[in-house]
């Protein structure tokens, strides 16, 4: 519920949840803002992207490629062929990235969720997000 910490949230927990079940516990201030230390966290802020979209669609597609050699995927060896996975790869992530509303970019290692069944479920999820934080920020 307290996303966005990156790779420090395994050292923040502790404090960010007891912090975050002080705030929800809290009879005082219903619908009030967050404590200062939770701020980063408010459901409105700006969604946090370390890649634009086209850096993580390229970097998603090297990652489909490295796992279809590691299930022992073997194309043939002759013509377009080797690299003809990687282009569609490729492809995938591009659309599967178009796809996603703007200011939303999934993670690399995510990118499935954005071309699978699940695909169109996830654009309008961030969709959704998206428009929450315009209409709080108004």
């Amino acid at each position: 519920m307290a996303p966005g910490t990156h790779r420090d949230g395994l050292h923040t927990s502790l404090l960010i949840a007891t912090l975050l079940a002080d705030a929800l516990l809290d009879t005082t201030a219903p619908g009030g803002p967050l404590p200062e230390p939770l701020t980063a966290f408010a459901p409105c802020r700006e969604l946090i992207a370390d890649l634009t979209g086209k850096e993580a669609a390229a970097e998603a597609a090297v990652h489909h490629a490295a796992l279809a050699a590691e299930a022992r995927m073997r194309p043939p060896l002759t013509c377009a062929w080797p690299q003809a996975l990687p282009d569609a790869y490729a492809d995938l992530m591009d659309r599967a990235y178009a796809a996603m509303p703007e200011g939303y970019v999934p993670p690399p290692d995510l990118a499935p969720l954005a071309y699978e069944s699940t695909g169109p479920a996830l654009a309008e999820l961030a969709d959704s997000y998206l428009g929450r934080g315009d209409r709080a920020s108004r």
